[in-house]
């Protein structure tokens, strides 16, 4: 495990082998060989700004992981639905059918627009509005691809209903060992989780997701007029499951807990209600379930909620909204843009 750490994104170690497969598709010249700019899980590196070469090996379950976003991009690259990179190539570093990890690949079409994370402090609270109301759009379209045909992500609720009940067990000592949350409220976790069954009973036809839509994974770009959505990247930890899953990861890494921008998603995504306290408590449950600390900074970018006792009282806070809300949240954007607009006049 230490050497894949030091290795995993040295682009000098990784040249050969990532000249070998783009030579092997006719992906030449493979001049200019860079890492990622943003390390993630597994090796991904830049070639020529032309494509983008990425390794799955046998750390953190490549194998499965490879299997997924392959199956994911054929789907995508199908219907079009979602806005993402095409998949030129794939295939196996090592040739043969032996024992072993053959080190699977895949390679994509590389993309010039940055990540949401990269700008996010450039943004304008309308920009945010309107990637918001994009990712809900497209968060509506993936959730509803045919999954008749896969052969990886069966649309059943077995794989789903299996990460919740492995995620339950010692979910409290992971959150402590995270320290994710305080203590009493850590405490609080056993007698606040409901059976995982309660999580997927009543519900319909699970929907495929994305899994990890974070600001890492939303490529933006300006067109003059403002930030726009441009892709939907890393299908790696894509499952068949409940939507509202989907929300985790929305919420509280790409939205940083804004209400407002969680409104307006759902609203594009066609959810026009507003959350109460029996869907805030369901979603604390998979916030709490989640395989990442949801909470690793949620702590810190709110002073205030220090004081919650209890995790009834996070779940409200975290989730719910209602007209007041929104109102609030318009009235700032007004504000920014009547603002914005006396500096251009």
């Amino acid at each position: 495990m230490d050497r894949y750490r030091r290795l995993f994104m040295d682009a000098t170690y990784w040249a050969p082998f990532v000249r070998a497969v783009c030579e092997r598709h006719g992906l030449q010249p493979a001049n200019e060989i860079r890492a990622g700019p943003v390390p993630g899980t597994y090796p991904v590196f830049i070639v020529d700004d032309r494509w983008v070469v990425k390794f799955f090996g046998t750390q953190f379950n490549g194998q499965r992981t490879f299997a997924v976003e392959l199956e994911v991009n054929r789907l995508l690259s199908a219907t079009r639905a979602v806005p993402s990179p095409a998949l030129a190539a794939h295939g196996h570093l090592l040739e043969g059918d032996g024992e072993g990890c053959r080190w699977p690949y895949l390679i994509f079409e590389f993309m010039r627009e940055g990540s949401l994370g990269e700008v996010r402090e450039r943004m304008s609270p309308l920009d945010k509005m309107a990637i918001a109301r994009a990712v809900g759009a497209i968060s509506h379209r993936l959730h509803s691809v045919d999954l008749r045909d896969t052969a990886v992500l069966r649309p059943t609720w077995d794989y789903y209903y299996e990460m919740l009940r492995s995620q339950s067990v010692d979910c409290a000592a992971r959150h402590r060992a995270w320290r994710s949350l305080p203590e009493p409220l850590i405490g609080q976790i056993e007698g606040f989780l409901p059976p995982p069954e309660e999580l997927v009973a009543g519900r319909n036809r699970p929907a495929l997701l994305h899994g990890d839509l974070t600001a890492d994974h939303i490529l933006v770009a300006h067109d003059g007029a403002g930030w726009k959505l441009k892709a939907i990247i890393d299908y790696g930890d894509a499952l068949v499951g409940d939507p509202l899953y989907e929300l985790i990861a929305l919420h509280l890494d790409l939205f940083r807990y804004d209400k407002g921008l969680l409104r307006e998603c759902l609203a594009a995504y066609g959810c026009q209600e507003p959350i109460g306290s029996e869907m805030a408590r369901k979603l604390l449950s998979l916030c709490l379930l989640f395989p990442f600390n949801a909470f690793h900074d949620y702590f810190i970018r709110n002073p205030a909620a220090s004081a919650i006792t209890n995790l009834e009282e996070l779940a409200d806070r975290l989730w719910c909204y209602g007209a007041d809300t929104i109102s609030r949240y318009h009235a700032k954007d007004r504000k920014g843009f009547q603002e914005r607009r006396k500096q251009k006049d």
